[in-house]
């Protein structure tokens, strides 16, 4: 995931550093990497790689990069992301709103699984 990191105000929350997912037939091995702040996914190996490196001190930010490689995942499988050939990791997003609602259902249960609630 690129881009620059935001700061976020949020309440204390921690987070579970969950082994695998489960989603649309699919499962994915979460893999966890203190020493990175960035997210991949690849449906060749079935892993999901999260970079946990500012986890205690933003939680938040490790929360998005999940988000963010887990529903990039949820649209690869519902074939809602398109790859442009021409340039490197440029991807293009075409849905209609019965997509995104069945996305956005799948994405939150899958997401609130690494939330800790106690």
């Amino acid at each position: 995931m690129g881009g620059t990191k935001q700061k976020r105000t949020v309440s204390v929350m921690k987070l579970k550093l969950i082994k695998e997912v489960t989603f649309l037939s699919s499962r994915f091995n979460m893999v966890y990497d203190k020493t990175s702040s960035g997210g991949s996914f690849s449906y060749a190996t079935r892993e999901i790689k999260i970079g946990t490196k500012n986890l205690k001190s933003d939680p938040a930010f490790v929360l998005s990069i999940i988000s963010h490689e887990i529903m990039e995942a949820i649209l690869v499988s519902m074939g809602a992301r398109w790859d442009n050939t021409r340039v490197e990791e440029y991807y293009h997003f075409h849905f209609d709103h019965q997509t995104f609602e069945d996305m956005i259902n799948v994405h939150t249960q899958v997401l609130i699984q690494f939330i800790q609630t106690k």
